[in-house]
């Protein structure tokens, strides 16, 4: 393992490079959802210092919450290289490219994972599009990507929405656990609010404020936006998302917190579904529209 050295370090406003990467003092908030209980809470990730791994200056992001879902939980180490945002692999002893954002539509690339039995497994992120997304007036690229898992012994996908200096909206290092399926404690998921010192505050629009919180038991305070429209809603085995622009994409969760689905088409065949109570969130022009659809008995 190769020494790392810590330097905090000190910048006037305005100071940096436009559209950096993670700028010291960056902060995100995120939804934590509880299973079983259905509440949902908060947590705060952010940026605190410079970091030299192996002659490199890297950017130190405490994530350090534990969830189910999540497969970067600790601290992570990250660089910007032209384009793409690298980061740090403690077990390979490397760097990687978690984002590229001069790549386009039909490019790739991988990242490798150590779980903790020391497997090394393969992530395949891929661009299915790219387009710029505007954000407190700065032009800001975005792409919609697909992520390939090959884990050790089973592989799936799912997809995400990347927004330069946000990263994945689900989540900043949008990597799944491979053990995700069979988790039931919390999840973190669905950026709220995003704020440096270049961009200043960005809110999603998901939720009221950075720190909302929601016991399951009170009043329903989820978000209701007539850019979005879900019908019918109970459903049987079709919902349909009718949105005033596009593209979108959604996530679905169960009422435990699990996701269970995510997609990009505007017409779900849910007939997989058993009947209950589920979540969606759709994401929209860089914000997040979530709400409860209802699956009926056919």
């Amino acid at each position: 393992m190769k020494k790392i050295l810590i330097f905090l370090i000190f910048f006037l406003p305005g100071s940096g490079f436009s559209q950096e990467w993670s700028p010291v003092g960056a902060e995100w908030y995120y939804d934590v959802s509880y299973a079983f209980s259905g509440d949902i809470d908060y947590h705060r990730v952010f940026c605190d210092s410079i970091v030299e791994i192996s002659g490199t200056a890297c950017k130190r992001i405490n994530i350090d919450f534990l969830s189910c879902n999540a497969f970067y939980h600790e601290k992570i180490y990250t660089f910007e290289q032209n384009d793409a945002v690298m980061i740090y692999e403690p077990e390979l002893d490397t760097f990687q490219t978690l984002y590229n954002f001069s790549a386009g539509a039909g490019d790739g690339w991988e990242l490798l994972i150590v779980d903790e039995n020391n497997i090394t497994d393969t992530v395949l992120i891929s661009v299915d599009s790219v387009d710029l997304v505007m954000i407190n007036e700065m032009p800001l690229k975005r792409l919609f990507v697909t992520y390939t898992y090959n884990y050790f012994d089973f592989q799936y996908e799912n997809t995400g929405m990347v927004i330069q200096k946000l990263g994945d909206l689900t989540f900043l290092a949008n990597i799944d656990n491979k053990f995700y399926g069979g988790c039931d404690v919390q999840f973190i998921h669905s950026l709220r609010c995003y704020q440096d010192t270049e961009i200043g505050f960005y809110s999603t629009g998901h939720r009221d404020s950075c720190t909302y919180e929601f016991d399951w038991i009170s009043t329903d305070n989820l978000m209701k936006d007539e850019s979005v429209r879900l019908f019918p809603n109970p459903f049987t085995d079709e919902l349909k998302i009718d949105a005033d622009t596009s593209p979108i994409f959604y996530n679905i969760f169960d009422i435990n917190g699990q996701m269970i689905r995510s997609g990009t088409e505007n017409v779900l065949n849910l007939e997989n579904l058993k009947p209950g109570l589920y979540i969606i969130q759709v994401f929209l022009d860089s914000k997040v529209y979530t709400s409860r659809i209802m699956k009926s008995s056919p």
